[in-house]
């Protein structure tokens, strides 16, 4: 039976055999991760959006709000509720 390794460990994606979980590459079998396979970020820049910027694309106004209003009213909540998940 195999010995248990006392670090966190993941098994190499070319040979199987157990590396450190933080380990960007093992020498006895040459892996070696890709810079961009371990985050989509360059190293040294944070991760999201911008400070400052709305999580979403822009804010609802009074006019959104009226405009949703005059559709319930014309077309009823239910009929709505099932338009928005087939456009969302």
């Amino acid at each position: 039976m195999a010995k248990k390794p006392k670090f966190p460990s993941k098994p190499c994606p070319k040979c199987g055999k157990p590396i450190h979980a933080r380990s960007q590459s093992h020498q006895a079998c040459g892996w070696v991760m890709n810079g961009k396979a371990a985050s989509g970020a360059k190293p040294g820049k944070k991760v999201g959006r911008p400070k400052g910027q709305p999580a979403v694309g822009s804010p609802v106004t009074v006019a959104d709000i009226e405009a949703v209003k005059a559709l319930v009213d014309r077309l009823g909540a239910g009929k709505l509720e099932q338009l928005a998940r087939v456009l969302g």
